[in-house]
Parts: structure tokens; sequence; C-alpha cells
């Protein structure tokens, strides 16, 4: 929804292609937005994890 188009029409266009969970008008868009945020987080930090035992390993 944020890129440059070549005109309205395409803009237009492009929106409409969109699934409504991933306009940012959505309703849920901040909820779900935060959700993915900390699932990342969880990665991450389970990542550091696996690295920590690793090093430990050694």
């Amino acid at each position: 929804m944020l890129a440059g188009y070549n005109s309205p029409e395409d803009a237009l266009d492009a929106v409409k292609a969109m699934s409504k969970a991933d306009r940012l008008d959505s309703k849920t868009y901040v909820a779900d937005y935060n959700r993915a945020v900390a699932a990342y987080q969880d990665q991450l930090a389970e990542q550091r994890k696996k690295r920590a035992a690793a090093t430990a390993a050694k």
C-alpha cells in the first residue's frame, strides 16, 4: 500500500488485489503485527539459546 505506482488506478488495483488482512486499514492489522513481532522475538531468543548452548558445549 505504500509503494509507488504509475497512476492512481494502478495503486487502487494493487490494493484491491491484496487480501483484506494485509491492508493497513484492516481492523486486525495492529494485533496481527504485534503477534508477528512477538513470534519473531521468540524465534530470536530460541536461536540465542541454541548458540549459547553450542558455545558452552565447546
